[in-house]
């Protein structure tokens, strides 16, 4: 398959990086004690980095989908939804729940108290983490099968989508920042070469 010329928004680079940043930062404060504030105002703040990787990944949709074939493009696609769900699933359990002045499922220790529809958004959360999980095996192999791949995009690009381990093991959450931070900064680089040669 020949390259094909791919425009990459001016706005990824930056949301990636910022999403990596943001997240380096934010998640670790999750685990000290005492903590800076609640479970739930800390989801609150984390949906802004869940936004920011959906928009990073739809400039990643544009440089890399016409380097892979369906397969990757079936991946890069549930990246997307993959993050839209975490949105979703965290705009249900934290941010209704705080506007409609209910207690979290969390706030009962998951045992069956508290508002229901905060249950809903916790399985829209979970479910958006094993597609991202679907996706990071889908986007290994359609890039292993593609023929023209930008394997220093792709690599991380991959690597990205591990978000369950990064989510629940906070020693992971700097790596996973500093991918995202990689990712933004060789999407700037990328944009920067094929500015000159347009030239």
């Amino acid at each position: 398959m020949p390259p094909v010329e791919a425009r990459l928004p001016a706005w990824a680079p930056v949301l990636a990086i910022a999403a990596g940043v943001m997240w380096a930062v934010v998640r670790p404060l999750q685990e000290e004690h005492p903590r800076p504030y609640t479970y739930d105002e800390w989801n609150r703040v984390m949906t802004v980095t869940y936004l920011l990787f959906l928009g990073a990944a739809a400039g990643v949709w544009q440089v890399l989908a016409p380097h892979v074939r369906r397969v990757g493009r079936a991946g890069l696609v549930l990246s997307m939804v993959g993050c839209s769900l975490l949105i979703a699933g965290n705009v249900v359990e934290f941010w209704l729940s705080w506007m409609l002045n209910v207690p979290t499922a969390f706030d009962s220790g998951y045992s069956g108290g508290g508002w229901s529809g905060s249950y809903w958004g916790w399985g829209i959360f979970m479910l958006g983490c094993f597609v991202l999980v679907g996706a990071a095996a889908l986007l290994a192999v359609g890039f292993i099968r593609a023929r023209a791949v930008l394997w220093w995009l792709a690599a991380p690009a991959v690597l990205a989508q591990l978000f369950l381990p990064a989510f629940f093991a906070p020693r992971h959450a700097v790596v996973f920042g500093v991918v995202w931070v990689w990712l933004g900064l060789a999407l700037a680089g990328w944009g920067r070469s094929r500015a000159a040669v347009g030239r």
